[in-house]
């Protein structure tokens, strides 16, 4: 069964992380996809054995929707997983806005257990030219 969960819209806070690292969003020359980690933490019992395949997409209000990262095959009794991710993807024009919107689509073999919690996490690779 395709399960497609809800858009979610994520501060990028570039600004801020761009001052951190003494440069402007103009300077910025590419971002790539770094990892994409999804685990379940709650219950402790359960694991991704309900789960086929799951693609991860990002987008924006000026941006349109690209997939980013994915796993076909997900293999049994995993707790964690670390989704492919997708090669020569630069996101710059989606990490320089103000927000992006985050989508996740799954293929399920079974209902998960009720309450069951996931947590997704991940990292972008950013090059940027400094201020001086």
């Amino acid at each position: 069964m395709e399960l497609p969960f809800p858009t979610i819209r994520v501060a990028t806070n570039s600004q801020q992380y761009a001052d951190q690292y003494h440069t402007s969003l103009s300077k910025i020359v590419s971002v790539y996809m770094g990892t994409i980690n999804m685990q379940i933490t709650n219950p402790y019992s359960q694991n991704f054995d309900f789960l086929d395949t799951v693609q991860f997409y990002i987008s924006t209000q000026d941006q349109p929707e690209v997939l980013v990262a994915y796993d076909y095959n997900i293999p049994k009794g995993l707790k964690s997983i670390n989704l492919a991710i997708v090669p020569g993807v630069n996101l710059k024009d989606y990490i320089t806005s103000d927000s992006i919107s985050v989508r996740l689509n799954a293929h399920i073999n079974a209902v998960p257990a009720p309450g069951t919690q996931v947590l997704s996490s991940g990292n972008f690779h950013v090059t940027a030219n400094p201020l001086n």
